[in-house]
């Protein structure tokens, strides 16, 4: 033991390419590899370095270098991340169950972190939230999307509820960026992105609700979170027939009047 610690005192360590590690690693003087500053796996996964051990003692030297491969393991430390911070959608009211939304984007999400760390779940927050759900997509819903595009014309779109658009005339132009769905295009067929779909189990009925303001929430297995603005725009179908107001009857006319709702006004008038 005394010899080994008097041989210690004589060695010396260096790191050759310590210019590729400025503020990340040096190596002390019983040739410990120590860290300066937290690495960071996102920005570099492995450090290759070259040590020289040199020892002296007397007329005695001698010098060996050393190969050394330093992995940087993964810490969840990223929370998941949409690939825009708000969407639109575009649904009609009394629609089948499992009809997919059609969206100004194609949602994409990812995590920085690898493995089990970059596993995570997708829901939908919001009143409302349980009409619809979020789930991955498939290469044929891609063709999809686009045939049931061109199911929606201009004549579709210009129902929206003038109020709502003034609402949200600042996020985005509704008929633009509908059209604009023809991006899909330009995502590969092996890219992992997610689609919305109605789920009932009640009907979407545009009379009664005509916009639903949601939030797509990511959830990783640690916890970390990140979330989107999802506002649905549902749009009109002729399901309503006309209804009477008001009615004007002449009292001398002999007219009889067998059938009224609650909701109808009735005028009596002289000749």
């Amino acid at each position: 033991n005394r010899f080994a610690r008097a041989a210690s005192k004589n060695l010396n360590f260096f790191i050759v390419n310590d210019y590729d590690l400025k503020d990340k690693i040096f190596i002390s003087n019983d040739g410990k590899l120590m860290t300066i500053n937290g690495l960071d796996r996102e920005e570099k996964d492995s450090y290759r370095l070259s040590v020289i051990a040199e020892y002296t003692n007397g007329l005695v030297e001698s010098a060996g270098i050393y190969q050394i491969n330093v992995i940087v393991e993964d810490q969840n430390d990223n929370p998941p991340k949409f690939e825009r911070s708000s969407y639109i959608g575009i649904i009609s009211e009394n629609c089948a169950l499992g009809t997919e939304v059609l969206l100004n984007n194609i949602i994409m999400v990812n995590d920085a972190d690898i493995g089990k760390n970059a596993e995570f779940q997708l829901s939908i927050l919001g009143d409302g939230n349980r009409l619809f759900t979020i789930e991955k997509s498939n290469n044929n819903e891609i063709l999809g999307q686009h045939n049931s595009l061109n199911r929606f014309n201009n004549s579709a779109l210009s129902l929206f509820s003038d109020t709502v658009l003034d609402e949200y005339s600042s996020m985005v132009d509704i008929n633009l960026h509908l059209m604009m769905l023809s991006s899909r295009d330009d995502v590969a067929m092996n890219q992992t992105h997610y689609v919305v779909k109605f789920s009932g189990p009640s009907i979407l009925d545009r009379e009664q609700k005509n916009f639903y303001k949601l939030r797509l929430l990511a959830k990783d297995t640690g916890g970390l979170t990140e979330e989107a603005q999802l506002v649905m725009f549902i749009t009109d179908v002729n399901d309503n027939a006309p209804v009477f107001e008001k009615l004007s009857v002449f009292k001398q006319t002999g007219i009889e009047i067998l059938q009224y709702t609650d909701k109808m006004e009735i005028y009596f008038i002289d000749n």
